[in-house]
């Protein structure tokens, strides 16, 4: 890596954070996993309701994963 990649990097990074703060103290904690494959090993699966909003989109596994 660059140092030109890890300055657009860490600019990116910086942006997406900001982004998510604004979001949270706004109020809107919206629970979008970016592949729900990641709720097999999060701790926080059993409070965060990504399970009631997906019964409303597609079934998921007992694991947390997309049913296929």
């Amino acid at each position: 890596i660059t140092g030109a990649d890890l300055t657009q990097s860490v600019t990116t990074a910086r942006t997406l954070i900001s982004l998510i703060l604004t979001r949270v103290s706004s109020g809107d904690i919206a629970v979008e996993p970016l592949d729900q494959r990641n709720c097999s090993w999060c701790e926080y699966r059993d409070v965060c309701r990504i399970r009631e909003r997906s019964l409303e989109e597609e079934p998921l596994t007992a694991d947390g994963a997309a049913a296929e």
